[in-house]
């Protein structure tokens, strides 16, 4: 089944409406074994965004190859009231190349880069082509996954909430 095509507007205002996020929302993330046949570490932690539509959540995940380190992943996923899931932002380390199927690019592989969902992308998977949602991606050149959550805490706009006892800055 298709995802509901978001308009741009849309999915920009996603991306920025702030994000609050806990004290400690870094180790809340952190990848660790979840105990199954998986080759991957994985993590995460569902926001509470207040200006949501009732039933929406957002969540930021992660993901850390356990054999290969540089091989992860960071993202933040919206679900909107009727459980359409989207990968807003997906931020990958060294893994395959990617190719960007409707522009007829290829970032090398090897090369950490960002997916972003595109309405063209949500419109081509209307229309049968085999896409995903979020495969449009530029390159970036964050070398690990610590500094990959401090470009998705900006790309997504994670604003730190500091409790009464707590002055430290956004992360």
């Amino acid at each position: 089944m298709a995802l509901p095509v978001l308009a741009a507007y849309q999915l920009q205002r996603l991306r920025r409406l702030p994000k609050p996020v806990p004290n400690g929302w870094r180790e809340m993330v952190r990848p660790s074994d979840t105990g199954l046949a998986d080759p991957n570490l994985r993590g995460g932690l569902t926001l509470s965004v207040p200006s949501l539509q009732a039933g929406a959540t957002m969540r930021i995940y992660t993901r850390a190859n356990k054999a290969r380190p540089a091989d992860y992943s960071c993202g933040l996923t919206y679900t909107d009231e009727a459980g359409n899931q989207y990968r807003l932002v997906r931020c990958n380390g060294h893994h395959a190349a990617h190719p960007n199927r409707l522009e007829g690019t290829e970032i090398p592989a090897v090369t950490p880069h960002v997916h972003y969902v595109r309405e063209a992308y949500l419109r081509a998977i209307a229309q049968g082509q085999r896409v995903d949602a979020d495969g449009w991606a530029i390159r970036t050149a964050y070398p690990d996954l610590d500094r990959a959550l401090s470009a998705l805490a900006r790309r997504v706009n994670l604003i730190y909430t500091p409790n009464l006892f707590d002055c430290r800055n956004l992360p």
